[in-house]
């Protein structure tokens, strides 16, 4: 395996979470604050694997994700992002689903 990249670790930590609510609040330096604590905290328990997807509280959990990184870039290279995108909530086109048309 290559030296740079680690191996995923058994468990997961779904930062769904993060950024403050699921509310139309901008997120705020505690909530940045929070995450950096949180990716501290779950690297320290082995757990090197981020899950995101592009609406968690409303883009917000990715947001403050990335301010965290930006704080202390070194820890990028500790840990997996995996992610998904074009997730749609409930509107009158239909379900929650993913949505990859080309709107």
């Amino acid at each position: 395996m290559n030296a740079h990249f680690p191996h995923a670790s058994r468990l997961i930590y779904g930062c769904m979470g993060l950024g403050g609510g699921w509310n139309d609040e901008p997120a705020t330096k505690a909530d940045v604050s929070q995450a950096r604590s949180i990716i501290d905290t779950v690297l320290d328990l082995d757990i090197n694997v981020f899950d995101h997807a592009d609406i968690y509280t409303f883009g917000k959990a990715e947001t403050v994700f990335g301010e965290a990184l930006k704080q202390a870039p070194e820890l990028k290279d500790k840990m997996i992002i995996q992610s998904k995108c074009a997730i749609r909530f409930e509107d009158d086109l239909g379900p929650k689903r993913y949505d990859f048309s080309a709107n």
